[in-house]
């Protein structure tokens, strides 16, 4: 399913169609909303100059018992044409990350375990030359707003490194 994939967003319509692939390069934290299924998607993506981008995020379903959450690893390249983000995997892994609550709820809900296996099946799913394409409704160089296809909508900011801490002289 190609709401897997962690998505990219822009914040201001007068400056989309003038966004370039420089102005997307470095670190962005990103949320996507997938109202349709009850889920949503937090990554940390870098866009690198030669087209390729990594991801970490959580993906989260939300079901009445509790929440459903997983930490994902992607590798992927990325190009930007006519205002649409093109995002094609490369690798991808995913892991169940349940808090100790949630993991005795499964195993002792078979229902709701089966939910889950088939939600980890899908997430597992995602294979080399998934793509997905984001159309920019916004941006700048802080902010972005995009949607998928689905109109699923993703808001990111720009995610600054954190500086290095600075060493005392003489220790």
């Amino acid at each position: 399913m190609r709401f897997l994939f962690p998505l990219l967003a822009a914040l201001a319509a007068p400056f989309a169609a003038a966004l370039s692939e420089a102005d997307l390069l470095g670190r962005w934290s990103c949320s996507t909303s997938y109202p349709e299924i009850n889920a949503k998607i937090d990554d940390v993506r870098i866009f690198n100059a030669d087209g390729t981008t990594t991801s970490d995020g959580t993906t989260i379903f939300f079901i009445r018992d509790g929440l459903l959450q997983y930490t994902t690893h992607n590798e992927e390249t990325w190009t930007l044409k006519d205002g649409v983000l093109r995002v094609e995997t490369v690798k991808s892994t995913v892991e169940r990350a349940m808090p100790p609550r949630i993991q005795k709820m499964l195993d002792e809900k078979p229902d709701v375990a089966a939910f889950e296996a088939k939600m980890f099946g899908v997430l597992r799913g995602v294979k080399a030359g998934d793509a997905v394409s984001l159309t920019v409704d916004k941006a700048d160089k802080q902010q972005l707003n995009m949607h998928d296809e689905r109109d699923n909508p993703t808001e990111c900011t720009r995610a600054e490194a954190k500086p290095a801490a600075k060493q005392k002289k003489g220790k």
